[in-house]
């Protein structure tokens, strides 16, 4: 497994942030708030992935994953988003024609 990460700016409450989201070659996912390690912050974002709005229209990550970091940190986490950057694979959308799953 590779590694991979998510880093986002913004603002929330009134106040500029940055997080950081790795996934470690084992799989092994950490958050960083404001360059710090945050384990707190994980649960947070682990429990608004499940109100992020679906991606595509239809399709909802597996709440832990990296898509759903992202699709709530590029959506709905941030009051303002000043951007996000991504490394390494977070995964995709589901896509397979002959099985009949198209989102």
């Amino acid at each position: 497994m590779r590694e991979s990460s998510i880093k986002a700016r913004g603002t929330r409450g009134g106040r500029k942030h940055e997080i950081v989201i790795k996934k470690d070659g084992r799989g092994k996912i950490k958050a960083f708030l404001d360059g710090r390690e945050d384990s707190f912050l994980l649960e947070r974002l682990d429990r608004e992935t499940e109100f992020a709005p679906s991606l595509a229209n239809n399709y909802q990550p597996e709440r832990g994953t990296m898509l759903a970091y992202y699709n709530l940190l590029a959506t709905t986490f941030f009051d303002e988003l000043d951007g996000i950057e991504t490394a390494g694979d977070i995964g995709t959308i589901p896509y397979s024609p002959e099985k009949g799953i198209l989102y």
